[in-house]
């Protein structure tokens, strides 16, 4: 006797259910995303299909290709689970449809033959992995963006990878409604707040995979590498300088938490006489004083820190005006390798202005970060300097970092351009757990 329809249901749910648990136990790190599904039978869909909320399955084909070989299974779902990570279902609009299916197909299948995973590792075919490799050559970046652009132009190999990488039925992806209960509208809305879900579970895996780098060793892979590239996108450089910003009382009319009510009642009562008058101070956000340190041992050129300086100072003394920095006190820049090159104390957004158009790199030495953290203790001890808001120090991040945190805040910036290879200094063992990082492409 046949099992039916319900049997088979909970078979199917059996199924994937034990394939997410192996997929935790190899791959914990990726937890918030592999629970991020829910599991539903359904004979609509081509074997498996997700619309970001559901991963939804075809019972009976499941079960036999379970029977098949069970990584076939683990696979599968890792893959739609990718999909839902880097927001391919949520990406397409505007774009050919096949071409852009294809490209997160070959992302996501690309990260998963190069994980080395047992709940995962299947022979890869050697045409698959020649063009896997090809691609990745040919692509900037290995995400499904530029996947599509390269395709694009590569059109004839459309039709001979399909077969390599599709998996996975898109028929759920934006734009589709498959609840017969919702309006299009409520599933839009939906999509958007998924949309945000999965956004926050990108990051929450990349960070995870930062604290823990050394022991799974996946830092320098696709799939770190591709969270990066698209959580870059929600840090933006303007929102990460405004941290080293506080809370600060200047000599200032505040006329937006004056209340005019009271002030227009004592003109009727008094006469001329207002009851209240304007606040004489105001809080506003600054940085009183913040240091700016230039990496000059060879490995940025000048037009890199020209593009760096002039965006970081646009954000930090957005408040001032030519003559002075408002309530910023001062801004230090000092060039350092090894040793310190050059020291600048600019108290003008003026004088900074006309640092940056006539600014020269000075040392080309090796690197020494120690260098630049012990002249300034050196120079606040003495009371020449003030003791700095917090500090920026562009890098290309290779030298001898100091071991203690200093008394403020301290971020390492590091430019886009400077690892092709993808080797980011952060995630080396030298690399300070007190320090802030941020890579940016200036």
């Amino acid at each position: 006797m046949g099992r039916s329809n319900k049997e088979w249901e909970n078979l199917g749910l059996k199924i994937f259910n034990a394939a997410k648990n192996e997929l935790y136990l190899s791959m914990r790190y990726l937890y918030p995303a592999l629970d991020g599904l829910t599991i539903v039978p359904d004979l609509r869909v081509d074997f498996l299909a997700t619309d970001g909320g559901k991963l939804y399955f075809v019972p009976m084909l499941s079960a036999e290709k379970y029977m098949e070989n069970p990584l076939l299974i683990n696979r599968a779902y890792l893959h739609s689970v990718l999909h839902c990570l880097f927001g391919h279902m949520y990406r397409r609009e505007g774009r050919d449809e096949d071409i852009w299916n294809l490209a997160a197909d070959i992302m996501v299948e690309g990260i998963i033959d190069e994980m080395g995973v047992a709940s995962v590792e299947m022979v890869v075919p050697p045409l698959k992995e020649e063009a896997t490799a090809r691609i990745a050559r040919e692509c900037k970046i290995f995400s499904a963006e530029y996947i599509y652009d390269y395709l694009k132009k590569n059109k004839e190999d459309i039709l001979a990878l399909e077969n390599f990488y599709k998996v996975d039925d898109h028929s759920l992806w934006t734009g589709k409604n498959n609840d017969e209960n919702k309006t299009d509208k409520d599933k839009k809305e939906e999509n958007a707040r998924e949309e945000e879900l999965w956004k926050d579970v990108s990051t929450k895996i990349q960070t995870e995979i930062e604290t823990y780098s050394r022991s799974i060793g996946i830092e320098n892979t696709k799939l770190y590498q591709s969270l990066v590239t698209k959580n870059r996108e929600k840090v933006s450089y303007t929102d990460f300088l405004r941290k080293f910003k506080e809370p600060v009382e200047e000599i200032k009319l505040d006329f937006e938490t004056f209340d005019y009510g009271f002030y227009n009642y004592g003109l009727r009562l008094y006469g001329n006489m207002p009851l209240i008058e304007e606040p004489e101070y105001r809080v506003s956000e600054a940085v009183k004083n913040f240091v700016v340190v230039i990496d000059t041992s060879g490995s940025v050129s000048r037009e890199i820190v020209t593009g760096f300086l002039e965006e970081t100072v646009n954000i930090l003394t957005e408040e001032s005006t030519g003559e002075d920095f408002g309530i910023t006190k001062q801004c230090v820049i000092i060039q350092c390798d090894n040793q310190i090159q050059d020291v600048k104390v600019l108290k003008s957004k003026d004088e900074l202005e006309l640092y940056i158009r006539e600014f020269e790199i000075i040392g080309r030495g090796g690197t020494d970060f120690r260098v630049a953290f012990s002249y300034i203790a050196e120079e606040v001890k003495a009371e020449r300097m003030s003791k700095p808001s917090g500090l920026i120090y562009f890098t290309d991040g290779y030298g001898t970092y100091p071991e203690m945190k200093p008394e403020y805040d301290v971020v390492f910036v590091f430019p886009e351009t400077a690892y092709p290879d993808g080797k980011l200094p952060y995630l080396s063992t030298e690399f300070p757990v007190w320090a802030m990082h941020l890579v940016v492409n200036v």
